[in-house]
């Protein structure tokens, strides 16, 4: 019987609600500008509402994160039941000086309760050198500098980080969680193009990479993204944080009097990758040839002239391709030289590549069409063609030779024959033998209606010669004008594509990018070793087509870097294709003018 009353009085609901405390503490009062601190609201009453201060001198790091207990005493027979609440933040300051965390507020049974404002005083910074904690912006977190000390964090990992100006580097932007960590949710990774790179992604697919052990923990690693990043000048680039957010599900001991269990805990991380440094380094100056156009990597090269046996009048085509991997598209190819009778047009740019970790993989090429004027056995020069080897650090030089072009049939343009001096005649033939009889009435013919009709046969000749060469001339076809044409009909091509590939957003957005490129390639006169965003956009405002056209080009660059990675449907992409076609036409208005 003593024993069942000890029971009543551990499980019957006589419970004592103590009078409501809501009170804030933090962890440390002093601390410098690269340092975080945990601040903790704590309740001893369920609140039907919580609201934190809105923490106008830092940035939320984390938070907030949400706890609970309950426990029971008894003591002399009397039995007393505590409750805790607790809303917990990691911070980061802003700026140095003395900081205030403002007041939170919670309402229990009505009543609305608030915390005393908590004072901070913050340092500026002694650790200059350490920039991966200096850049406290929301999201990053000392994990980064720390390594393996955390659940979760993200790290950027790079296949060279002193690459030269062309030459492409691999990035992998990895998630690591420590063995026992469950993931709940996690949103699209938020990842910008590095400034001073040209970037474009291999793989945005979330990808298990198996375990590795880190200062003795062991993590579950995962790929986020794999990028290839090929810089565009010298110099020290840097990468900056690049931010994730996720979901986990933590196993936490909580007390409930003397029993001890284990729950489960939702934490939001808002995770960063760090800054990151590439030292990129310039091309070598001894030994650059000067017919060097940039192409950086490893490269063969190809002429061909198909067919080898034509007519006068007939088009042949002249190929000069480069294949291998590295900076294609990014530099120009050597230009072959042809004879002086032939009729030559601007080449049709081909590309055919993929990126890689070591660069674009594929084939680019220029396809001439020529038409031969004159018959013979025509040997065109040879053509070199210059790269630079990042991996045997020096030029190489390639050189081919065309196969000779046999071409048949009659000149196009004959030159005019000598007139033949006439034969000797009669001596006498310059003498009138013959009467010449006249009518009455015979009147002159510069009295006569024809004359005055034949005066005007001069003029009314003139006029149709002057008509005859204008026609010609607006008819004659010119180089400049050609060549637009023929980018013209291959950006069509190209959004022609992409309306085809809505399904696919990855080889969609890369179609579009590339008609954009393309584009601005043409209108904007930029070489293909200089044609990046930026290049662009000072091209662009220099060009002065309106800030609002401006505007929209990078906002519409921007959507297609967010719609890459997140999720969509068929008909946003039908929308952003519509978009760039009403852009360019836009463009195309001003840029005429």
């Amino acid at each position: 019987m003593r024993h069942f009353g000890i029971f009543l009085l551990l499980w019957l609901p006589l419970w004592l609600h103590a009078q409501v405390e809501f009170k804030a503490s933090a962890t440390r009062s002093e601390i410098t500008q690269d340092e975080r601190l945990r601040v903790d609201f704590m309740l001893n009453r369920a609140p039907e509402r919580f609201e934190p201060p809105a923490f106008d001198d830092f940035y939320v790091v984390m938070g907030p994160l949400q706890s609970s207990g309950t426990s029971v005493r008894i003591v002399n027979g009397k039995v007393t039941r505590t409750e805790q609440h607790t809303y917990s933040y990691v911070l980061a300051p802003k700026r140095a000086g003395n900081l205030q965390i403002e007041p939170a507020t919670a309402v229990v049974d009505g009543q609305t309760y608030h915390t005393q404002p908590i004072r901070i005083q913050v340092f500026k910074s002694s650790r200059a050198g350490n920039a991966a904690i200096q850049n406290t912006k929301p999201g990053n977190r000392q994990a980064v500098a720390s390594g393996g000390n955390e659940d979760v964090f993200l790290r950027l990992e790079l296949t060279n980080r002193n690459p030269y100006v062309g030459q492409a580097i691999g990035a992998v932007y990895k998630m690591y969680f420590r063995k026992g960590t469950r993931v709940a949710d996690m949103a699209q990774p938020n990842i910008s193009e590095p400034k001073g790179f040209w970037a474009e992604t291999i793989s945005d697919k979330f990808e298990d990479l198996g375990r590795d052990t880190i200062n003795g923990q062991i993590y579950r690693v995962y790929a986020l993204r794999r990028m290839m990043l090929i810089p565009q000048h010298e110099g020290k680039l840097v990468i900056t944080p690049q931010r994730f957010d996720v979901v986990i599900i933590k196993r936490v001991l909580r007390e409930w009097g003397m029993i001890q269990y284990y729950d489960d805990e939702s934490q939001t991380l808002h995770l960063s990758s760090g800054r990151v440094v590439v030292n990129v380094k310039p091309l070598p100056e001894k030994g650059k040839p000067v017919d060097f156009s940039g192409a950086v990597g490893t490269f063969d090269f190809l002429v061909d002239a198909v067919p080898t046996q034509v007519q006068t009048g007939r088009d042949l085509n002249i190929s000069v391709k480069v294949m291998g991997k590295g900076n294609l598209n990014m530099f120009d190819l050597p230009k072959p030289v042809f004879p002086p009778a032939w009729e030559t047009y601007d080449p049709e740019h081909r590309v055919k590549t993929t990126p890689t970790f070591s660069g674009y993989r594929g084939t680019v090429s220029d396809v001439y069409t020529v038409i031969p004027q004159e018959p013979g056995t025509v040997k065109l020069p040879s053509v070199s063609f210059v790269y630079f080897d990042p991996y045997a650090k020096e030029y190489k030089r390639i050189t081919k030779s065309f196969p000779p072009v046999k071409v048949s049939g009659a000149p196009l343009n004959p030159s005019p024959t000598a007139s033949t001096p006439a034969a000797p005649g009669n001596r006498l033939n310059g003498i009138a033998h013959k009467g010449r009889w006249r009518q009455t009435g015979h009147r002159a013919f510069v009295l006569r209606p024809a004359f005055g009709r034949w005066m005007w046969a001069p003029f009314v000749l003139f006029a149709l010669v002057w008509l005859t060469v204008f026609v010609l001339r607006n008819r004659r076809i010119d180089p400049e004008k050609l060549r637009n044409e023929r980018e013209s009909r291959y950006i069509r091509r190209l959004l022609s594509d992409a309306r085809k590939h809505t399904g696919d957003k990855e080889h969609f957005y890369g179609l579009l990018e590339k008609a954009l490129m393309t584009y601005f390639k043409n209108r904007l006169n930029l070489p293909a070793n200089a044609l990046n965003r930026r290049s662009v956009l000072e091209k662009l405002h220099e060009k002065n087509p309106g800030n609002d056209l401006i505007e929209r080009l990078q906002d519409l660059w921007n959507r297609i870097d967010m719609a890459r990675y997140a999720p969509g449907s068929d008909a946003a992409r039908q929308s952003d294709l519509d978009q760039i076609k009403d852009l360019l036409t836009q463009l195309d208005k001003k840029l005429k003018k």
